[in-house]
């Protein structure tokens, strides 16, 4: 146990073993209720505009919207079902227990180098929790009250800019709490972040709603 201790914080370890143990006492203190599990909380502004000016008398304007992928990446590893510092539990713990194991077989203490490694750590990690978290995250809705998915015809706002058939996502409000839902827009069209819209239809084995801009 001593020498695992010692393992753990060395400068290979050091960021999955302070995420971690930070993880462990904001659980330890949402437990006996200081604080909620849910109350910190992000959104990812994903918007980026660009206006490109050439001087051969072409003016193109070029609006990038990353939405698309952001959302579809969120999406992909079920972030933002669960509550952030739940779902990074899922994350912490692998990501933890293979810096240990990769940087103890292939003797690395320096900071730098497992810093690099918990680049792939990080995905493999990502990918374990996208699968750990299912369960929960219908646990979650329960608790929350939210099981129902029967939103046709309800309002929400989007959170990220989409067009062309592209994933997004969309924050409903139902029962004084905030759902997020994945969205894609009507026909393609596009919708910016901060639009109101109406979902008009749901598709349950895609988990995916379909909106229409008022």
């Amino acid at each position: 146990m001593l020498e695992l201790l010692k393992i753990a914080i060395t400068g290979a370890n050091i960021i999955p073993t302070a995420l971690l143990i930070f993880l462990i006492i904001y659980g330890l203190i949402a437990i006996i209720g200081l604080v909620e599990f849910d109350s910190i909380d992000f959104d990812i502004d994903t918007d980026v505009d660009m206006d490109v000016d050439l001087d051969a008398d072409i003016d193109a304007d070029a609006d990038i919207s990353t939405g698309g992928g952001i959302s579809g990446f969120l999406s992909f590893f079920n972030i933002g079902k669960l509550p952030i510092m739940i779902y990074l539990f899922f994350v912490a713990i692998p990501m933890w227990g293979l810096s240990i194991y990769i940087n103890h077989i292939i003797g690395n203490n320096s900071f730098l180098i497992g810093f690099l490694l918990l680049i792939p750590i990080t995905f493999v990690s990502l990918l374990f929790a996208k699968y750990a978290c299912i369960p929960f995250v219908k646990v979650w809705d329960g608790l929350d009250g939210t099981i129902d998915t029967n939103f046709v015809g309800k309002m929400c706002t989007v959170l990220y800019d989409t067009e062309n058939e592209k994933l997004s996502q969309a924050d409903l409000e139902f029962g004084g709490d905030k759902v997020r839902l994945n969205i894609k827009s009507i026909e393609g069209r596009k919708i910016y972040r901060g639009d109101e819209v109406v979902i008009v239809e749901h598709y349950e084995e895609e988990d995916y709603y379909l909106v229409a801009k008022i």
